[in-house]
């Protein structure tokens, strides 16, 4: 009746020869289910159900508000991710596709798990699993991300505060630790994998690339090797925003990795990579100096029909950019690598090289100011004197 809660169930069968079961919820309000006319089939759907109905509350009052699963989760704080990670121009970051890669085997595993329900044994649980296919380090990204999902929901008071504090001391896996499996005591431990250092690239590999590559993708080469810059930077450069007003050129990217840390990032390019940019400078201020265009217009213009007349590029219906990004340095490196027996190696090494060469010639505080490594208790005194060191090293080294 009305106002008092259904204790048990039990299956009847109607006029209509219908088997179904009716039920009262807290707040007095009427429920039924129907199990078809088959007796048999009937009878252990409804045992099944009834069991269900026991020990599950939400079963027992459907229209009462469910606790938000990790899926949901996710799902809301990717939509907000996606608006809040872009640059100032509009365009998005790679975080949100990052945070992504990291929670993918989160929403396999507990995706339908209320969210204030992931406790730090699910968590460990979950490095668990990672450490099967994936180093060290990258499990020890995932956790940090998948922890920010959760501080997320947290301030949006999606979930209680403690759930996300909670994560908070499930601790790094250190290097040669093994992780143990905390739902399955039975589970042999495992020790994930470390990742390969990463180091500079042997000045013969590097100019080995730049010997058969084209000439825009060896411009490229020579002047990350030259200044340090990132691929970022390296693929974004403009010659408006170059200052060659003096023996040295300010380079100051309008995008860099730490700009929304208020952080200011300027490059010094010295008389070798001034050269390297003369070269391939555009006449046109506002367009990219490195474009997948005008390499391709230099790569067709190279070749020759049996006539020796020009090759026509192909008719395509691809969109060619008018920059690179970084994915296609690396990708155009990679390939001259193994086009020519060259042992492989990533555009990013580049600035290894540069910091290893300049540390060995310059020293440490050197190598830290040419390659902007930012610290936050630096002054304003501090960072002019940095700048004048910069251009010191730079008018020798690069």
């Amino acid at each position: 009746m009305p106002g008092m809660a259904t204790q048990s169930l039990h299956l009847r069968r109607g006029q209509d020869g219908y088997y179904r079961t009716n039920w009262y919820d807290e707040a007095g309000k009427r429920h039924g289910r129907c199990f078809g006319k088959d007796r048999h089939a009937a009878r252990h759907e409804f045992s099944l159900f009834h069991a269900r109905w026991r020990a599950d509350p939400a079963v027992r009052n459907p229209d009462r508000a469910q606790p938000m699963t990790i899926r949901d989760g996710w799902e809301r704080y990717y939509h907000w991710a996606q608006a809040y990670y872009v640059r100032p121009d509009g365009t998005p970051t790679q975080e949100a596709t990052a945070m992504a890669a990291a929670c993918a085997k989160l929403i396999e595993l507990y995706g339908d798990l209320p969210a204030r329900e992931f406790s730090p044994r699910a968590l460990r649980h979950l490095q668990y699993v990672m450490a099967g296919e994936v180093c060290r380090n990258e499990i020890n990204k995932r956790s940090r991300r998948i922890r920010s999902v959760f501080k997320w929901l947290a301030a949006e008071e999606l979930i209680p505060a403690g759930t996300w504090h909670a994560l908070q001391t499930v601790r790094a896996v250190d290097q040669g630790r093994p992780i143990i499996d905390p739902l399955d005591e039975r589970a042999a431990p495992r020790v994930p994998r470390e990742s390969p250092p990463v180091g500079p690239v042997p000045d013969k590999h590097v100019w080995a690339v730049i010997e058969h590559a084209p000439p825009t993708i060896a411009a490229m080469v020579e002047l990350a090797y030259y200044t340090g810059m990132r691929p970022g930077e390296l693929c974004m450069l403009r010659a408006v925003d170059v200052d060659m007003g003096g023996r040295i050129w300010i380079y100051r990217p309008t995008q860099h990795k730490t700009r929304h840390l208020n952080h200011q990032r300027a490059i010094c390019i010295g008389p070798k990579g001034q050269a390297v940019l003369r070269r391939v400078m555009p006449q046109q201020l506002q367009a990219y100096v490195f474009s997948p265009r005008r390499a391709m217009a230099e790569r067709y213009a190279a070749r020759k029909t049996h006539r020796r007349r020009p090759a026509l590029p192909p008719r395509t219906e691809r969109r060619i950019s008018d920059r690179y990004v970084p994915a296609q340095f690396a990708k155009a490196i990679k390939y001259i690598c193994a086009a020519h027996d060259i042992p492989a190696w990533h555009p990013n090494q580049l600035r290894h090289n540069a910091a290893t060469r300049i540390r060995r010639e310059y020293g440490l505080e050197a190598a830290q100011v040419v390659l902007g490594h930012a610290r936050a208790d630096v002054t304003q005194v501090y960072a002019e004197r940095d700048m004048a060191r910069a251009i010191q090293v730079m008018e020798e080294a690069g």
